[in-house]
């Protein structure tokens, strides 16, 4: 059996991202004098955050008419804030809100669009 790399990108992407990890990213992005290669190698500890990051730079809404595989690139796109926002949105969903269950009546995949919606318009 092939593995696909979107494959491993989904199971990456149910990691949570470590408190210390998210903390660091806060920090560096919120330095006025950071650079996004500074903020990039803070996110490029946690594999789930960076691969959240590349698919969220590579959407369409940024409208980028080639792919985005360097994660500096991402950062630059989106912007130190948005970067902030989505790493602690992500923090957030992955502490509190992947422990509902299926029988909840919350929706765990409109919650989690509020969020990205949210830190992409903050």
């Amino acid at each position: 059996m092939m593995v696909t790399v979107d494959k491993i990108l989904e199971k990456v992407e149910d990691l949570p991202s470590p408190d210390f990890v998210v903390q660091r990213i806060v920090q560096v992005a919120s330095n006025p004098n950071a650079s996004a290669k500074e903020v990039s190698q803070v996110i490029s500890t946690d594999p789930s955050l960076s691969s959240r990051i590349l698919k969220i730079a590579n959407s369409a809404y940024y409208g980028i008419p080639r792919k985005i595989s360097v994660l500096s690139e991402a950062v630059m796109i989106l912007g130190f804030k948005t970067v902030r926002n989505l790493a602690l949105s992500v923090f957030t969903y992955d502490r509190f809100f992947k422990k509902i269950d299926e029988k909840s009546p919350i929706d765990r995949k409109r919650l989690w669009r509020h969020f990205v919606v949210t830190a992409v318009i903050a």
